[in-house]
């Protein structure tokens, strides 16, 4: 479970009720922490059945989860949505790896997630939330969380944590000019976003 940005609800993966001694499965769900209740979300999708490990934006309206299919649970694609309109829901990756663990950062605007492919390094991944860019590899790491600047990236990595220090960076198009001068490379990175 993982509490909203207000803290008022919890975002429910794999959930499930007790009805008539027989447990239901209800899939994601959303529970108000005051009343206790607790509501399924709907999402239908023609191949992809199954659906876990979702989290919130920071708006509490948006959640990034994984879906898979009954015959692939290592095709796991990042899809978002809006809890205030499930049919506007996004495929963030479409690659056919085992998509998992996303962190929306602060601003709303990036997914951070690992990615496995069988036999390889898992690495971390970046992505934008509305699906505009095609998502690009940061580091050999798992299990991504953002800070709450949303300026800095934890990872694990295979000799221990990562602090990464994106310096306000993201998965979208940029110029580099590069000035070498003896034995110094001057690099200059000019940002080529078009919704900013």
């Amino acid at each position: 479970a993982k509490f909203s940005p207000s803290g008022r609800r919890l975002l429910l993966s794999a959930s499930a009720r007790m009805v008539d001694d027989q447990r239901v499965v209800m899939g994601l769900a959303v529970c108000d922490v005051e009343t206790r209740e607790v509501t399924s979300i709907l999402w239908r999708h023609p191949a992809r059945s199954a659906w876990n490990h979702a989290c919130w934006g920071p708006d509490g309206d948006a959640i990034v989860f994984h879906a898979f299919t009954a015959e692939d649970g290592n095709d796991r694609a990042l899809f978002a949505t809006h809890l205030s309109d499930l049919g506007d829901t996004v495929q963030l990756t479409k690659d056919g790896a085992n998509n998992q663990h996303p962190d929306v950062s602060p601003d709303g605007r990036m997914v951070a997630y690992q990615r496995m492919w069988k036999g390889k390094p898992t690495k971390v991944c970046l992505t934008r939330l509305d699906g505009s860019t095609e998502p690009v590899e940061l580091a050999t790491g798992l299990q991504p969380a953002w800070s709450p600047d949303g300026r800095r990236l934890a990872y694990s990595a295979p000799r221990g944590m990562v602090i990464c220090d994106l310096g306000g960076l993201d998965a979208c198009p940029a110029e580099i000019d590069a000035v070498r001068a003896d034995q110094t490379v001057k690099i200059a990175l000019r940002n080529l976003d078009v919704h900013q």
